[in-house]
């Protein structure tokens, strides 16, 4: 699995290192920002599964997360933004999912609009084809 990244809060890093599902690469990418962003993305190459990517120029979030994609090299992608959050079994039920349905190609998930503090705003919310209990079949779409 690949989650890509733009730049880095620290929820957004812990989130990631606390998955129960451990085995993926991550790849963060700095969009030539023109603060310490790059300094920051390089702190975290102590955790082998990291990967700092560029992307030459400041081109703006969708090219970054392109240059990401073009160097992935797991069987599926997990996208996260800067300013998100996941629950510590996200990937792991995806890829449950994935693994146990063969014509599934994308998946998406619930949310729920926090603070800046990480205060909940709201209920959580899903979208259009979400399983009615996500813990029936061991997962969410």
């Amino acid at each position: 699995m690949k989650t890509v990244v733009r730049e880095l809060p620290p929820g957004n890093t812990r989130c990631a290192r606390s998955q129960s599902f451990a085995d993926f690469e991550y790849l963060l990418v700095d969009d030539c920002s023109t603060d310490r962003s790059r300094e920051i993305l390089e702190s975290y190459l102590i955790d082998p599964r990291v990967r700092v990517l560029e992307t030459g120029r400041n081109r703006g979030p969708y090219a970054a997360a392109n240059v990401a994609l073009a160097q992935a090299q797991g069987d599926y992608i997990a996208r996260m933004d800067a300013d998100d959050l996941s629950l510590p079994h996200r990937l792991a039920l995806q890829k449950e999912y994935l693994d146990g349905h063969p014509e599934v190609g994308l998946l998406g998930t619930a949310y729920r609009f926090i603070d800046t503090l990480g205060g909940r705003r709201g209920r959580f919310r899903r979208g259009a084809g979400f399983l009615d209990d996500p813990e029936a079949d061991g997962a969410s779409r």
